[in-house]
């Protein structure tokens, strides 16, 4: 059997983070990779990474994504990372007695049976009549989100830094709201979150980490992966003793095999995830907006958003996010090839 292997050169598009600051060449790279074939083994030409399957046609990424007892989440893990990268969350999880590749034990990394246990705690208040309760705040935080980037953009000149403005702030506060986390706390929880997975990136991790040593680097995550546990472990007692209607109740007070489960950990990867490697990518660049001033106040604001702001992408329609180890594209549409024949798109 023939294996398809990617080229040296093929490897390090995949691997370098720069490549994902610039996505036209790289889902150029990915439709390559998928004409040859939808599986593809990648191993690092510098060593620094495990060879790892590149998965990048639909229907076997959709046949992987169902088949849970073939494909593990657990032994690898679940963000791309180096070696490094894995070594050192083995070490911090180590440390606190339960050794893992993945530095926050959220529910993307497990497996059954503890997985599905977990998750029917928490799904019956994700049906669509409990989040209708909660649909009107999070549809005016959106605008007020939307409100506030229009604002930037004007002062900006007609540009804005959409990471700080909108994608870092506004998801957090939604999970936050549904986690039960007051609103003050927030910034503590975004800060304590890049600095667990900003990497290198001095636009993440706000600690100056690109200039400390392996060690130090340890310290800060170290430092914050324990400060998340006190500010869950405090909140867990604070539900228990004054349940309310929030997710924080349901986990604080939840039963698994006749046994309270741990203190609910925290957003995980919701602002900002692992690098693939050490190396920060090139810092992208402000978001442009344009056609300001024909945009209604009255638009919902995620209608808002969309006018008023490209990405430095225009075609997203395949290929991984930055943190993934495998590309899951939809299908390549009609209205999604007029799109790329568009001038301009690539």
């Amino acid at each position: 059997m023939t294996v398809a292997t990617a080229t040296p050169q093929q490897a390090l598009g995949v691997l370098d983070p720069n490549s994902y600051a610039t996505w036209d060449p790289l889902l150029d790279l990915f439709d390559e990779l998928r004409e040859a074939s939808p599986v593809t083994l990648v191993e690092s030409p510098t060593g620094d990474h495990d060879p790892f399957w590149l998965v990048t046609g639909y229907d076997e990424v959709m046949r992987i994504s169902k088949d849970n007892a073939g494909f593990l989440n657990a032994p690898r893990a679940t963000v791309f990372t180096n070696k490094m990268g894995e070594a050192f969350a083995r070490h911090i999880t180590a440390a606190q007695g339960d050794e893992s590749p993945n530095l926050v034990s959220s529910l993307v990394v497990l497996d059954a049976p503890k997985h599905p246990k977990l998750r029917r705690l928490t799904q019956d208040w994700f049906m669509p009549k409990n989040l209708r309760n909660i649909e009107a705040d999070i549809r005016a935080l959106a605008a007020k989100t939307a409100d506030r980037l229009v604002t930037a953009a004007k002062e900006g000149d007609g540009a804005v830094d959409f990471v700080p403005t909108v994608s870092a702030p506004y998801p957090l506060h939604v999970v936050m709201q549904i986690l039960g986390v007051p609103e003050e706390d927030e910034p503590r929880m975004l800060f304590l979150t890049q600095q667990m997975f900003g990497g290198q990136d001095e636009d993440l991790n706000k600690s100056g980490m690109a200039d400390l040593t392996p060690d130090q680097i340890f310290q800060i995550v170290q430092g914050a992966v324990a400060d998340f546990e006190a500010y869950f472990e405090g909140l867990t007692e604070k539900r228990r003793a004054n349940p309310t209607s929030d997710v924080a109740t349901i986990l604080s007070t939840a039963m698994i095999d006749g046994e309270p489960i741990s203190a609910p950990t925290g957003p995980g990867t919701t602002s900002s995830s692992p690098l693939p490697a050490t190396t920060p990518p090139a810092p992208a660049r402000p978001v442009q907006c344009w056609h300001w001033p024909r945009i209604r106040s009255s638009l919902p604001g995620s209608r808002r958003i969309a006018a008023w702001c490209r990405g430095s992408s225009k075609r997203r329609s395949v290929g991984p996010p930055r943190s993934s180890t495998s590309c899951a594209p939809r299908r390549k549409t009609a209205k999604w090839a007029a799109w790329r024949s568009r001038p301009g798109t690539g």
